[in-house]
This record gives structure tokens, sequence and C-alpha cells, in this order.
């Protein structure tokens, strides 16, 4: 009896000491025994969006696609979002060497076009993000509030490595009300029309040209995508209300040689001309290069001569319009 219990113990120690080596062997990728196992070859990224001082990830971000390239421009694999713990992302099972990881938020396939993309076949240079057509193709839809970021790391198998990850704003919102200095001249749904906007930004980071320190003492700056080309229109119904149009359109980033022209229409009736809202930007300094977060506010008012004006709407403002702003014929 005494020489079976024995026999048992060893057999059970056996099993033990094989099941630590083939623990140790996986998660060290072949590398020699560590003491600490918590030390195998591991890199964790936390991702953070910090507008001004504080971390505002929980109320801007809902989810993250994140996209691993290897030194080459290669396309090695997608990670999957931990929704358990969405801001931190761990990556392991990596050969030793120089990476690339480009992160999108909140992107989806109901607004957004990311190029799909093949292990081994598909290159970083080639990846980008664009805006979805509308059915009818000569316009799009409004832009989900999209955010982005990429880190470079090198893996090694036999550290564990932690990373910052600052995630940038690419989208921008505008607000408007529009008004008429008599009545309008029909009741029921107009048309807001936003051309000369970008259709996509390309993803490859060596593309990137503006970077903007948001908080120096925390060493926190945003690097945004650069953007693509083609241009777009983006179009939005609104219905009047109380003799005015109050909407908002969300697009991609506005740049200071690329700022939209504004245009009211009623069915195929233009109710005003397209109007160059680059020149109230520069009338009131508005570099949309300069801003890390893009949020404007506009008040536009049809006068009866048929010229239009337009003036800064400051946030929560209920009064009646007032004398002033930029006259665009």
């Amino acid at each position: 009896m005494k020489k079976k219990f024995i026999k048992a113990v060893a057999g059970c120690n056996t099993l033990l000491v094989l099941g630590i080596a083939m623990l140790v062997s996986s998660c060290c990728c072949g590398s020699t025994i560590f003491d600490d196992l918590n030390k195998c070859g591991k890199v964790t990224l936390h991702f953070r969006y910090v507008r001004l001082a504080h971390d505002e990830y929980s109320s801007q971000v809902s989810l993250m696609r994140h996209f691993i390239f290897d030194s080459h421009g290669n396309f090695v694999r997608e990670e999957r979002q931990n929704m358990a713990s969405p801001q931190t992302l761990r990556i392991n099972n990596l050969p030793g060497g120089k990476y690339t990881i480009i992160t999108v938020g909140n992107a989806t396939p109901l607004a957004t076009f990311l190029n799909k993309l093949t292990p081994q076949h598909s290159k970083l240079n080639d990846f980008h993000l664009a805006l979805n057509a509308q059915a009818d193709n000569t316009s799009f839809d409004q832009s989900e509030q999209l955010f982005w970021n990429y880190r470079e790391f090198t893996y090694n198998p036999a550290i564990e490595q932690h990373y910052e990850c600052d995630l940038a704003n690419i989208h921008c919102h505008l607000i408007f009300e529009i008004s008429w200095q008599s009545v309008p001249p029909h009741a029921g749904n107009y048309r807001i029309e936003l051309s000369n906007l970008t259709q996509g930004y390309s993803l490859a980071p060596n593309n990137s040209l503006l970077a903007i320190e948001v908080n120096r003492k925390l060493g926190i700056t945003h690097i945004f995508p650069n953007h693509a080309e083609n241009t777009i229109t983006i179009s939005k119904n609104i219905s009047l209300f109380d003799h005015r149009l109050n909407g908002e359109i969300i697009s991609l980033r506005y740049r200071n040689n690329r700022i939209p022209t504004f245009r009211v229409m009623y069915g195929n009736e233009a109710i005003t001309k397209p109007l160059d809202l680059s020149k109230p930007f520069k009338e009131w300094g508005w570099k949309p290069d300069s801003r890390a977060e893009q949020i404007y506010r506009l008040q536009i008012r049809i006068n009866d001569n048929g010229s239009v004006t337009v003036r800064p709407w400051a946030e929560g403002s209920v009064e009646d319009w007032q004398p002033g702003g930029v006259v665009m014929s």
C-alpha cells in the first residue's frame, strides 16, 4: 500500500513538472525559463483620450480596432479589443522584432470603410480609411466620431513592456442655426450640403504631417493622419422648426486649406449660393490645423436682399439675432 502511494505521488509530481515546463515554454516562445513567469514577453498598451488635462476615454470612445504591421510594413494580424478592460491591449506571441500598431476608434462598417487586410500581403502604406457614400452615390453620410493612434514598439520575448497611447480626435463637428431676416420661403424639410470635405485618410504614420501639443506638462501630443486628395459633399435633411433650421454635421477634420462650402437647399431649389466658409474662418482667426479638437458653431441669417450673414455662435446662446458678422453675397 505504501509503495502504491509513493508511485502515485511521483506520478503527480512528474505531471506537475511537465505542466510547468509546457507553460513556461508556451509563454516564453521557446526562450530560457525565467524566475518570474509574469515577465514572459508581453507588450501592454494603455489608450487614453486627453482633451486638456483629464482622460475622457470612457465618454468619447466606445470601440477600438487594432492592426499590427511588421518592420517591412506587412500586415500581421488584427487584435480584438478586450471589452472587459477596453482601454488596455495586451500583445504576445509575436516573433521578436519591430512593429507598428494602428488603432482606429468608433469606426463601424455602417459609415466608415477600412480596406480589407490580408496577412503578409497587405501593406501599411496602402491602409486607409474613408467615409461611405449614400445610396445615390452623389453625396456621403456624415462621419462617425472617429479617433486614431499609431504606436511603434519592439517585441522582445524576454521582457515585458508598457506604453501609453494618446488617441487623436480625427473628426469635426459643425453646429449651426439658420434663420431668415423675414420668414422662410417654405415649410417642411430643407437640405444642408457641405462640400470640399475630406473623403478619407491615409493611416500610414510616415504620411502624418500634423502634430499638436495638448498638454506639455503631461507630455501629451496628438498626431493626425494625412488627408486623402479626394473631396466629397455631405448632405443632411433638417426640419424647419420655429422658422429656424438647427443641426449638426460631423465630417473628417478640416484643414487650413480645406474648409467647406455651405449651401441650403429645398428640394432642387437653391436657397443660398455655396457659401465659402474659409472667408469667415479667416476673419475670425479660426485655424483648423492648430485645433486638436474641432467643434465649430455658426449662426447663419439669410437676408431679404439675398445676401447671407455668418457669425460665431456661442455655445448655449439663445439670444435673438444681433448686428454684426461676415456678410457673404
